[in-house]
Order: C-alpha cells, then sequence, then structure tokens
C-alpha cells in the first residue's frame, strides 16, 4: 500500500472504524478499505493520481468502470482523490491535520451513505 493509503486507513481508525483493507469482491475488483456502519458496508477507494487522465481531475475509463459496477453490485462507494487529501496538510501541526482528515472521512462517509446519522458511532 503507498503512505496515502495507509494514511486513510489510519484516519478511518481514528474515527473508531473497523476497517478490511484490500477486499476482493466475488467479480474480482480489489477494494482498498471496506468499513461497517450501521449493518451496511462502505467500500472505501484511496485514489491516487493514475486514477486519472494526466494533470486533470477526471478518472480513467477503467476507475469509472470500476466504480460504477460497485455501485450496480450494491456497494455505497467511497472515493478519497488524491487532491483533496493533499489539501488537509496545511494544518499548523499533527493534531489539526487528524482531526480534519478524520472530519473529512466522516463527511464523505456520510455522504456515501445518504444520510447524517452515523455522525454518533464516530469518535471526534
Amino acid at each position: 500500500p503507498s503512505h496515502f493509503q495507509l494514511a486513510v486507513g489510519e484516519s478511518l481508525r481514528e474515527l473508531g472504524l473497523e476497517l478490511e483493507a484490500e477486499v476482493c469482491t466475488p467479480q474480482g475488483y480489489s477494494i482498498d478499505f471496506v468499513v461497517e456502519l450501521g449493518g451496511r458496508r462502505v467500500a472505501v477507494e484511496v485514489d491516487g493520481p493514475s486514477h486519472y487522465l494526466g494533470a486533470t481531475r477526471m478518472p480513467t475509463g477503467a476507475t469509472t468502470l470500476k466504480r460504477r459496477q460497485l455501485r450496480a453490485f450494491g456497494w455505497r462507494l467511497l472515493s478519497v482523490p488524491y487532491w483533496e487529501w493533499s489539501a488537509l496538510k496545511n494544518a499548523r501541526n499533527n493534531e489539526e491535520r487528524s482531526k480534519q482528515c478524520r472530519a473529512y472521512l466522516r463527511r464523505q462517509l456520510e455522504e456515501a451513505l445518504g444520510e447524517a446519522s452515523p455522525v454518533g458511532k464516530f469518535r471526534r
């Protein structure tokens, strides 16, 4: 795993979530992390630069297809783009950065689940 992927995993654990890493679906896709919230599983994809066309923010065809198919197979999906994660590096210190990373993932997980109710299940 990349440093980026390890950092996202660490922040998910800091939220008090149990996660599975490198989960292989029956259809043959590898998912970076799977977390379970309220009985629902969320696929967390840590998308570095190779998932995007050149220096754009447009996903490659392979990444777009994978996302589309995972959703069709019933997965809730959270994609963590590298540029959004990198923007969190502007914190003054490690504690502030860690807090920003957790807040970012909390918001993204709520969005992936389509509701705000899981917030109470997270550590702040």
